[in-house]
């Protein structure tokens, strides 16, 4: 099972919608997740794929429009199982 960060990141790159990441040295990168690693995420940033660590992102804003609700997954989820 995935955890949080990962859920999340599977649907940023599903949406594709664009995020702000804020890195450690307060540095801000606006791109699109293309993929995502154990310790990496390919982020597309001004038409150019990046590599960019996980460990050295501080946060991640959406755009305002953009809701996300890992709740309604997790209900998908169990009305899905049929174990």
């Amino acid at each position: 099972m995935p955890n949080l960060s990962d859920r999340y990141f599977e649907e940023f790159i599903k949406n594709k919608k664009e995020v702000a990441f804020t890195l450690l040295g307060k540095e801000i990168v606006k791109g699109v997740i293309l993929e995502k690693g154990r310790f990496a995420l390919v982020v597309e940033v001004e038409d150019r794929p990046i590599l960019l660590f996980k460990h050295a992102i501080h946060s991640i804003e959406l755009p305002k429009t953009w809701t996300l609700s890992l709740e309604d997954q997790k209900e998908k989820k169990v009305e899905g199982d049929t174990a």
